[in-house]
């Protein structure tokens, strides 16, 4: 309880009191006892003239509020100045503005108020007892004029280590310690929070990188502090590789042609990861001989490891008879022929052996907005089609094609346009996007326009996407804005596929090779295929579709500590 504004007293027995507190009064007495006296219907005692007496008010609700005292001059009554800097000085709870001409013997409280929110109370002058000197609020008579200056030093800052931190995946969630993110002294009761780099809120769980936010509000202690950092962590590498068996070949033959059966590789804590094994180079072709050892790649299906490599060793069998081979070009196509006798030839695939001396001849045949750039035969190089030449060893045939150069300042006319799509299934809700491949490559004018023939059935957007909106059929048009050439997808649209599972509000809905889940609020999932290979894992915040293969799957859901596997059928 306090005093709202001064106090005033009338009447020639002072009886007559006006006051205002901030709660309700019953009781008022003149120079009370320092004994606090019982409630009291009216004013009681009497004030001394020519002097500072005491006022002292009593609240009716006594349980919680104390009685207030103020210091009330009566009569003519000395002054005495006061300087007090950062200082709050009140008497019975009423703030006093004017230092200047206080009466003697008033009784006044003294609140030290720090300058800067980032300093603190310290001590008082030498003038305030060794008792109360540590106290910032003090009670004082004033009996002469004086001086109050409280003392201030700064509140102690929390300093952020300087460098990132970075962790190697391992399975579990990575929380860090605070010794990993302040430096010095700091107190312990700070707030975390875990992020990815777009805001959403983060399980640091997966290889990738995170945010982490340290704050803590000010207080008699420590000032304010935020500090961002980042969170790193890295692809554990595969500590352990069993090199891959490869099947034997034929001279002439490129790696591609070897099977590679086996292989193992293991993490840190001896556990198998899944994976593939691939050739690091697939085209190179070998001479024969035994153990050669060729690079080999282990990818893994987590994509929390990092990949491998090995050496495999592969075995080439001699051929008396010379191989042949070659690929299939981009944009374009490529033939080889064996002649025979007057303009006979005979077309021959790929790692065909032919005896030497024999005559070959290469066609190419580019795409339309295409050229060949070059064909290599061996070590030689050719630049024009068709090419002839005689075997004498087993060699690899290559063809190049380029876009067809057009001379700066020509228009060149749209001739037709294709889409990747031409027909699709969907529920209603769902989208697909359709792109579209003008032709040729270097038309001037590209551009195109898209519609659809029911839009109430489905609708396209600017960009190709077609969104789902009811059961039916619709045409879906694209058109060239040169020379409106055309080419349409069928849309077919059925019933929204059913709920797999409903666990905790979260949705999870399996259609057409894809694991689709709706999260009712923030979540961490891990999708698990029935050989115990990790085909997924992230923390998501809106509906996520992720492709998968038919089978069964065991989905794991992390929620603010609590762990759900369900297990599901993608049929």
């Amino acid at each position: 309880m306090a005093l709202l504004k001064e106090p005033t007293i009338e009447g020639e027995d002072y009886s007559k009191i006006d006051a205002k507190l901030t709660q309700d009064f019953e009781d008022v007495e003149w120079n009370p006892s320092t004994q606090k006296s019982a409630l009291r219907a009216n004013v009681t005692g009497s004030p001394t003239k020519d002097q500072v007496n005491i006022l002292r008010f009593t609240p009716l609700d006594k349980s919680n509020y104390e009685s207030v005292d103020y210091s009330m001059p009566v009569g003519e009554v000395k002054t005495f100045s006061l300087s007090a800097s950062n200082t709050e000085v009140t008497n019975g709870g009423l703030v006093i503005s004017d230092y200047s001409k206080i009466p003697e013997n008033t009784v006044i409280k003294l609140r030290a108020v720090a300058p800067s929110e980032n300093q603190r109370f310290d001590s008082w002058g030498e003038n305030v007892s060794s008792t109360d000197r540590k106290n910032p609020e003090i009670t004082v008579t004033l009996a002469a004029d004086a001086t109050y200056t409280p003392n201030f030093v700064d509140k102690p800052k929390i300093t952020a280590n300087p460098s990132d931190l970075e962790f190697v995946y391992n399975g579990s969630v990575r929380l860090v310690e605070l010794k990993d993110i302040l430096s010095g002294s700091y107190p312990t009761d700070v707030n975390i929070k875990y992020s990815n780099t777009d805001g959403s809120v983060a399980t640091p769980l997966n290889a990738g990188t995170y945010l982490v936010t340290v704050t803590r509000t000010g207080d008699e202690n420590w000032r304010s502090f935020e500090a961002t950092k980042k969170l790193v962590i890295k692809k554990a590498k595969v500590v352990e590789v069993v090199a891959p068996t490869a099947s034997t070949i034929t001279e002439g033959q490129s790696l591609s042609e070897f099977l590679l059966s086996g292989g193992v590789a293991k993490g840190a804590d001896g556990t198998t990861i899944s994976g593939k094994f691939e050739w690091a180079d697939a085209s190179a072709i070998l001479k024969p001989g035994d153990s050669q050892k060729k690079e080999v790649i282990f990818t893994s299906y987590d994509p929390n490891y990092e990949d491998a490599t090995t050496n495999a060793e592969v075995t080439v069998k001699s051929s008396d008879a010379l191989v042949v081979t070659f690929a299939q070009p981009e944009n374009g196509s490529l033939k080889v022929y064996m002649l025979k006798g007057e303009g006979e030839k005979t077309e021959i695939t790929s790692g065909t052996a032919v005896a030497k001396a024999t005559k070959l001849t290469i066609e190419t045949e580019a795409n339309p907005d295409y050229e060949l750039a070059v064909i290599q035969i061996g070590e030689e190089k050719y630049t024009t089609s068709p090419v002839e030449i005689e075997v004498d060893k087993s060699l690899a045939i290559i063809a190049e094609f380029k876009p067809v150069s057009t001379p700066p300042g020509t228009d060149v006319a749209v001739t037709g346009v294709s889409l990747n799509i031409t027909s699709k299934a969907l529920a209603v809700g769902e989208s697909f996007a359709l792109q579209a491949k003008v032709t040729p490559n270097n038309a001037t004018m590209k551009t195109v326009s898209w519609s659809s023939s029911d839009e109430t059935v489905a609708t396209v957007d600017a960009d190709g996407v077609v969104t789902a909106l009811k059961i039916g059929t619709c045409k879906i048009t694209v058109a060239t804005d040169d020379g409106n050439k055309t080419a349409s997808c069928v849309v077919t649209v059925s019933g929204t596929v059913g709920i797999e599972q409903i666990i905790d509000d979260h949705q999870i809905y399996c259609e057409r090779g894809a694991i689709t889940v709706h999260p009712a609020r923030p979540i961490s999932i891990r999708i698990i295929a029935v050989t115990g290979v990790s085909l997924y894992g992230d923390s998501i915040i809106g509906p996520t579709r992720i492709p998968v293969s038919t089978g069964i799957y065991l989905i794991e859901i992390n929620e603010n500590g609590k762990h759900i596997t369900v297990k599901v059928n993608v049929r």
